[in-house]
């Protein structure tokens, strides 16, 4: 599935954020750093009607975030990347893929101290379910 880019938000405004999710990648854009492995933070903004969840109380009316978490870890183990534009782009794809509650998403990546005397450096991206 290809998901297309988007230069604004959905009108959508039910969303589910989840804010700096840790893991461990090989990525860089020297060998060495894909040698060992870089800490990676990942924040999604996820966008879906939540409606009915809202009212079933019921995971099947929105999103599990352990699988969100267990698709994304298992992708970025599973990945050998030099760019964070990479990953962002992948894991969107993935999550719409997967999990077709959701209509949108905003993936943010962030390497920590991949510059000298930075906090991070970060990719963000937004995409949103092609509609045929």
């Amino acid at each position: 599935m290809a998901a297309r880019a988007s230069s604004k938000h959905d009108e959508l405004s039910d969303f589910i954020e989840v804010s700096n999710m840790e893991f461990t990648g090989f990525l860089g854009t020297t060998e060495g750093e894909r040698q060992r492995p870089q800490p990676l933070y990942i924040d999604l903004k996820i966008y879906l009607d939540l409606s009915r969840a809202g009212i079933s109380d019921a995971i099947r009316d929105t999103v599990n975030y352990h699988r969100i978490r267990h698709l994304i870890g298992d992708y970025i183990h599973e990945s050998k990347h030099r760019l964070l534009e990479v990953f962002a782009t992948e894991i969107c794809e993935l999550l719409l893929e997967k999990c077709q509650r959701i209509q949108a998403i905003t993936v943010k990546i962030k390497k920590p101290h991949a510059l000298r005397n930075t906090d991070f450096t970060a990719v963000q991206l937004h995409r949103k379910r092609q509609t045929h």
